[in-house]
């Protein structure tokens, strides 16, 4: 599991080993499946991260990039939260795409 904090170091949710992501209430809110397809709750394509960790949106605009330490970072390159535990990549465009 992984951990998706926010720059304060508040828990803003959480994906679990099968990909499905949570807010901080634990409420579902999407999933994001192995090639880095990110879904909404309601199966609608959020975006995608790519292998080079840039994360992009469902009309394919750049929505940020994570980096391999869990940094999260927005389209301005500002540092907009972090993942702590497994699924690094996946968890942060899930913070860009689902939370954010």
């Amino acid at each position: 599991m992984g951990t998706l904090y926010d720059t304060s170091n508040n828990k803003l949710g959480s994906i679990g080993e099968d990909g499905i992501v949570y807010n901080a209430l634990d409420d579902r809110i999407g999933n994001v499946v192995s090639d880095g397809t990110v879904y909404d709750q309601q199966e609608n394509k959020a975006g995608k991260i790519e292998s080079d960790g840039e994360v992009y949106n469902a009309m394919e605009n750049r929505a940020g990039r994570v980096i391999a330490n869990g940094d999260v970072y927005d389209v301005a390159n500002n540092r907009v939260g972090k993942v702590v535990g497994n699924h690094i990549e996946f968890g942060g465009a899930a913070l860009l795409l689902l939370i954010r």
